[in-house]
């Protein structure tokens, strides 16, 4: 598995990039977090990674 900004790439190879037919956002504790790969995730913190189309 692969994630940046703007693309997941899933351990089967399947790319889910922003603007190619959906949206990647990314939620910690339940609040959209834009900035989520610059932050410190901490003991009990959820992550949601959603693509949406």
């Amino acid at each position: 598995m692969k994630l940046t900004r703007d693309c997941l790439i899933t351990g089967d190879g399947e790319t889910l990039c922003n603007g190619q037919g959906g949206t990647l956002k990314f939620y910690l504790n339940d609040l959209e977090t834009p900035d989520l790969l610059d932050k410190e995730i901490k003991q009990n913190d959820k992550i949601l990674i959603k693509f949406t189309s």
